[in-house]
């Protein structure tokens, strides 16, 4: 990605560093999913995955499920995200992600919050999602935080198998 494309979404995302929602950059629109260019694989660990029940709101059990892509603006980044239970307003959420160098996986809770899904960070910031109209193809943001100033990272990930991290239930 070109220097100036970079410095433009970054400082956009610095003077609106206010907004409690996610920014979402015209940048990602135009983005086509596919692999990372990391040389390293996100890895999950077990845990146990719970169907939606029949009462769920069909707009937030339509995130249950195995996501995988890239992230990051040269794409150098493996992102895996399992929606592992459906709760409400809330999603118990597995985040990992891979890098050359560097690698993490955690479990979080997010917050359905009209059509995105936000979760607060350990590390700080804050990651939003948000599914494209096709449904199989999932955008993210993650805003750092850091030092005051928010700079906004972008990926998208795409449906996947039902990952073998432990058999479904239906609770």
């Amino acid at each position: 990605m070109n220097f100036l494309l970079k410095f433009s979404m970054l400082m956009a995302a610095a003077a609106l560093s206010g907004c409690g929602s996610a920014l979402w950059h015209p940048w990602i629109d135009k983005q086509v999913a596919g692999a990372s260019i990391s040389k390293q694989e996100a890895s999950l660990k077990p845990i146990k995955m719970v169907r939606p029940s029949a009462s769920a709101p069909a707009k937030h059990a339509r995130w249950w499920g195995y996501w995988q892509g890239w992230y990051g603006y040269d794409k150098e980044t493996d992102m895996k995200i399992v929606f592992a239970r459906i709760e409400a307003d809330e999603a118990v959420i597995q985040y990992a992600w891979a890098t050359d160098s560097k690698a993490l996986s955690t479990v979080l809770r997010g917050r359905f919050v009209g059509d995105e899904v936000q979760v607060q960070l350990t590390t700080g910031g804050y990651l939003s999602m948000r599914l494209r109209p096709n449904g199989s193809e999932m955008e993210v943001v993650r805003r750092t935080g850091y030092s005051g100033v928010a700079l906004d990272y972008y990926g998208l990930l795409t449906r996947q198998p039902e990952p073998a991290l432990e058999k479904p239930t239906n609770r």
